[in-house]
């Protein structure tokens, strides 16, 4: 630590000098660069003012320990001694219980025996006690204003949270199920997307931290650009088909109104000669009026397993395509029919390449991490 502490105090004399020469630095920064260079002399003489105190406090407990593994150590040998010497004594007291001299040496080798406890004692005593007084000295020594910044704290705090890194890893594989759930599954989009800004802010924070890549960033901003196409395709999709369904039903009205128009259209001249109130044209509005609400309570067309693969696998959308067909061909004079028809075919297709592409980031992402060599990881490194 000693030459530690030598280079600290170099360097911070060598940005002492730079803060102090006015001549040397010219520029529009100048004098920013010599206002950071004293800040940062000050701070690096702080440090080795403190690596100075903690070396003298671990040298002083470094010699403590020293003595006290001497104790030990001879409290040792002396209690294999004593304990050698009571077997022995033990032994000669077995054969000849009054033999005098065996007694007071079994006594003597006890003697020694507990005196080499209280050795061992004072010696674990003295190990302890230096320990708690180095701490006590060191903590004390290190309150300072030298404080780490806010963002140092949280880069090592993100440096030691392992757990965090285990918690996203799995929550990165149920975005990735929940991805592939959402092609047949609309509702689960919405949890894929939660889970995927919740990685996606991890990525940054990793990154900029320095514990992540910024590559891995970019692949979660890809993933959140096709999830929320694929999120909003859906609902525009939803959406159309109700503005298609409404219109289809005016014109499915206005088509029966107009038919049945026409094929009264003799009869309602001969009474309208006669001067007679002509109850047919009531009667084309309630047919008309018939007509719309057969189209509104229309159910929903059922779909193929191959239509459903067209959708990539949601028969929400699969569904609502073939309706949208199916309006534009009942009521291809309709423009606002026609027109929902082509986008909502358009909205379908976005809506699969959301989840399509989103899920194929992902699972690509994970394909080339496993692969043996880590050379993809390596690749990754070069963005960290």
């Amino acid at each position: 630590m000693t030459n530690t502490v030598d280079m600290l105090r170099r360097q911070a004399k060598a940005l002492e000098a730079m803060a102090e020469d006015s001549d040397r630095l010219k520029g529009r920064y100048a004098a920013t660069i010599r206002e950071k260079a004293g800040d940062s002399a000050s701070q690096l003489a702080k440090v080795a003012n403190r690596y100075e105190a903690v070396a003298e406090h671990l040298d002083s407990w470094a010699s403590d320990m020293e003595e006290a593994q001497e104790l030990s150590a001879t409290a040792l040998e002396m209690a294999r001694c004593a304990e050698g010497d009571m077997r022995s004594c033990e032994a000669l007291l077995d054969e000849d219980e009054d033999d005098s001299a065996a007694s007071s040496a079994l006594e003597t080798a006890e003697a020694e025996y507990g005196t080499a406890e209280t050795l061992m004692a004072q010696a674990e005593e003295s190990y302890d006690e230096s320990g708690r007084t180095a701490a006590r000295n060191i903590e004390r020594d290190i309150k300072d204003d030298l404080k780490d910044s806010s963002w140092a704290k949280f880069t090592g705090w993100m440096d030691d949270a392992e757990w965090l890194r285990t918690l996203m890893k799995g929550l990165s594989w149920a975005g990735t199920i929940a991805g592939i759930a959402a092609l047949f599954i609309p509702w689960v989009g919405v949890i894929a997307l939660l889970i995927t800004v919740v990685v996606a802010v991890n990525n940054v924070a990793q990154a900029a931290s320095g514990n992540g890549s910024w590559f891995d960033v970019l692949l979660s901003a890809g993933c959140l650009k096709f999830v929320a196409r694929g999120l909003k395709a859906g609902k525009a999709l939803t959406q159309t088909h109700k503005m298609a369904k409404e219109h289809a039903s005016k014109a499915a009205g206005r088509s029966v109104q107009k038919q049945h128009l026409a094929s009264t259209h003799e009869i309602r001249n001969r009474l309208a000669s006669k001067h007679v109130s002509n109850p047919l044209k009531s009667e084309a509005r309630r047919a008309g009026s018939r007509a719309r609400k057969r189209e509104v309570g229309k159910q929903d067309p059922e779909v193929t397993f191959a239509e459903k693969l067209k959708s990539f696998g949601d028969e929400s959308i699969a569904m609502q395509r073939k309706d949208l067909a199916r309006m534009a061909r009942e009521f291809p004079a309709d423009p606002v029919v026609k027109d929902a028809a082509r986008r909502g075919l358009k909205s379908s297709k976005d809506a699969g390449i959301g989840w399509v592409g989103a899920t194929g980031i992902d699972l690509s992402d994970k394909v080339m991490g496993g692969l043996p060599g880590g050379g993809y990881d390596d690749f990754k490194g070069v963005f960290g």
